[in-house]
């Protein structure tokens, strides 16, 4: 079972993607609160993926992504982030993010995610 955690401090923004993301069951959703949670369950029993959504401040998002990483770097990390696509890309730069992902991500980003983990071989057909 792949297992998903989602980093938020306002879930229910991101519940339309969660759901979407618990109907498929070839994984497992999670919920982070804050991001000492985040940390502490990349250390723990590694998730495979991470879902982070974006804080007002977006280079605490990156810093977040950054220490997730020195936790684990075998964790896939997914970013909310409502940068233009080209400024999100350069900022995470050399981390490894997976993919950004809109504000108010549902379940469209949702069978995107499935799609993108299907295609690196993550995830098995059901």
């Amino acid at each position: 079972m792949y297992r998903v955690v989602m980093v938020s401090s306002k879930p229910a923004l991101l519940s339309a993607l969660g759901s979407a993301l618990e109907a498929d069951n070839r994984l497992t959703v999670e919920w982070a609160d804050s991001r000492e949670h985040a940390l502490t369950l990349a250390v723990g029993k590694p998730p495979d993926l991470m879902i982070v959504d974006e804080t007002p401040a977006a280079s605490a998002d990156l810093e977040l992504v950054r220490n997730i990483m020195h936790c684990n770097a075998l964790i896939n990390v997914a970013v909310i982030s409502h940068l233009p696509e080209e400024a999100f890309h350069e900022a995470a730069e050399g981390l490894g993010v997976l993919m950004q992902l809109p504000p108010g991500a549902g379940a469209e980003e949702a069978r995107a995610v499935l799609l993108r983990l299907s295609q690196m071989g993550y995830l098995t057909n059901p």
